[in-house]
């Protein structure tokens, strides 16, 4: 949920009861969307995401039918030497589970498939599979 448009024309004051009210009832704070970028090539379909300061170990992906899932959850991760009573003036990090859900095409093949984690950066690359020609009669 990106609240940013609720701070464009002064509603959020407004709007501030039921937006708390909407991330209390579905547990919404703990929740963040990493960004992805999705394009294709002549041979291939490619997703990126942005996962900083996650470990490949915290990151789930797979397949159901043509929907690749891609879920985990980023820890808090704060040096020991903070602990001592701190008071947080701004918090923009985001921090807890995250599912992204992209429907693919039908072209690409499920069974070839490359995902590299690098710097942060998640690489998922798809082979497109060769496509069907059906002779008419």
């Amino acid at each position: 949920m990106k609240r940013i448009l609720f701070n464009k024309k002064g509603y959020n004051n407004l709007l501030q009861p039921f937006m708390n009210y909407i991330d209390k009832e579905f547990n919404l704070k703990n929740t963040w969307n990493p960004p992805i970028d999705i394009f294709e090539t002549d041979s291939c379909y490619c997703i990126i995401s942005e996962l900083p300061g996650i470990n490949k170990e915290e990151i789930n992906l797979f397949i159901e039918g043509k929907m690749l899932i891609l879920s985990g959850e980023k820890k808090e991760k704060l040096d020991e030497k903070f602990f001592d009573n701190p008071r947080f003036h701004r918090i923009e990090r985001p921090v807890g589970a995250f599912k992204r859900e992209i429907l693919l095409p039908d072209y690409v093949s499920v069974n070839d498939l490359n995902v590299q984690l690098k710097n942060g950066v998640l690489e998922i690359v798809l082979k497109k599979s060769e496509k069907k020609v059906i002779k008419v009669k």
